[in-house]
């Protein structure tokens, strides 16, 4: 078992006294001026199925469970649609004059009308309003927690998902999203000050039952909150290129990718560094994390079109600690590296 967990902003400082050392983008880094290749069937399942250790991380950022024998793979469901449920009784802490079941059936809807994905939902009958959390084939979405009950998890956060997966495979069997008791949220269209979006909170959270980690884009619905994100109801492509990297249309196996490496001056993989990929009209399309070598990949970006790319440390507002899965749990003993400056190509 293990968290998917949306923690409160929290502010970060930003070391500007540590040493800088320059790093460039390489490899297909070059492609400015260029039209992305389209993604191979090769290429599309190594970064849907699983990623050995030694290959490069996906972004957007996909989770990924250390199983047997070393590797890394995406957790991801086996099969759809996925059946939800909800406890019916609405959390004294949520207000609002809102729907409070049609807040959570809209943000399931959202991540089902992704055109690229091949993702459904079909919801389940109302639980008794004494059900909680525990591994018991509902996935569960729930307001209805305690104090008492939400101090097991022992987590400083907003809200949390559950989710239980095969250890050999990554498989997902079960997930439940909860929601801090102790936080106030609002069904409001216009959230009041000091209280939460519960539609958007359940936004997030429904990424990280599919399988997403935090990425490292602030746009995104998946970039987390601890790191000063502000949450939002509607995903960006990021977001949606994602996630269609573990459940892909035809449409999607038939985008582009650019692929490369991050180097310093003194030709070193740089590990852990934020590419960014930005399209013609200046928007952030998608962002990966380089690994140890400093390889990088991003698929799923639309073909036919120029792409700046750039590179730029974890430094903060997102640092290694905003994913879910450290990135020293994927890679023991290596250290992201922050001493270089951002570098654009």
């Amino acid at each position: 078992m293990s968290i998917s967990e949306c923690k409160p902003d929290a502010k970060r400082k930003r070391d500007s006294a540590k040493p800088q050392d320059s790093a460039q983008p390489a490899g297909k880094m070059k492609l400015l001026n260029r039209n992305l290749q389209r993604l191979s069937a090769h290429t599309l399942s190594i970064g849907i199925i699983a990623l050995i250790i030694a290959a490069p991380l996906f972004g957007y950022v996909t989770r990924k469970t250390v199983i047997f024998g070393g590797q890394a793979a995406s957790d991801k469901w086996a099969s759809f649609p996925i059946a939800w449920s909800m406890n019916p009784t609405r959390g004294p802490n949520v207000t609002g004059t809102g729907d409070y079941e049609t807040a959570f059936r809209q943000a399931f809807q959202t991540w089902a009308s992704i055109s690229t994905a091949t993702i459904t939902f079909s919801e389940g009958p109302p639980t008794a309003a004494s059900v909680k959390p525990g591994l018991d084939q509902v996935n569960l979405i729930t307001t209805n927690l305690t104090p008492s009950d939400w101090a097991v998890y022992g987590v400083d956060a907003i809200s949390l998902t559950n989710i239980m997966s095969v250890v050999q495979t990554g498989q997902i069997l079960e997930a439940d999203i909860v929601f801090n008791p102790n936080v106030g949220f609002s069904t409001e269209a216009v959230t009041p000050l000091n209280q939460m979006d519960l539609q958007a909170v359940a936004t997030h959270e429904i990424g990280h039952l599919l399988g997403l980690d935090h990425t490292t884009l602030p746009s995104a619905v998946m970039f987390p909150a601890s790191a000063g994100g502000s949450l939002s109801r509607t995903l960006t492509s990021d977001d949606t290129i994602g996630v269609s990297t573990l459940y892909p249309t035809a449409a999607f196996a038939a985008r582009g990718s650019v692929q490369g490496t991050v180097r310093t001056t003194a030709n070193t993989g740089v590990f852990g560094a934020i590419v960014v990929a930005v399209g013609q009209n200046g928007q952030p399309m998608a962002t990966t994390v380089t690994d140890p070598d400093g390889k990088y990949s991003i698929a799923g970006l639309p073909a036919g079109t120029n792409y700046i790319l750039y590179a730029e440390p974890m430094d903060g507002p997102f640092t290694e600690n905003n994913f879910l899965i450290p990135l020293s749990s994927l890679y023991p003993s290596k250290t992201v590296n922050i001493n270089f400056t951002t570098r654009f190509r």
